[in-house]
């Protein structure tokens, strides 16, 4: 692989390189889920804001959503926890605040 990039590499260096890929393969697994997670979290704070203040329910969707614009490069991302979102103003339209201020 070194004489075709035109260089050498010493072994150590380059032992150290695939240490690192393995590391980062490794991880590569769980990314996925880490995206499901912290989606669903996100989710749940908004819905969790929105039962305590449901005329402002969009208002407070629209203000986490702009302040993770400039964070998430990926747009499907930020479409799917603004569907998640909407789904919950629109519960609250439908049906009033029924969690947790009615505990």
């Amino acid at each position: 692989m070194t004489k075709e990039l035109g260089f050498r590499t010493p072994a150590k260096e380059m032992e150290k390189l695939k240490t690192k890929l393995e590391q980062v393969q490794g991880l590569s697994k769980y990314v996925s889920d880490i995206a499901i997670l912290s989606l669903w979290a996100l989710a749940e704070m908004h819905s969790i804001r929105a039962e305590e203040h449901p005329k402002i329910c969009r208002a407070l969707k629209d203000d986490l959503l702009y302040g993770l614009k400039g964070l998430v490069t990926n747009r499907d991302i930020l479409d799917t926890l603004d569907a998640m979102c909407k789904t919950t103003c629109e519960r609250l339209e439908k049906e009033g605040a029924l969690g947790w201020n009615s505990l």
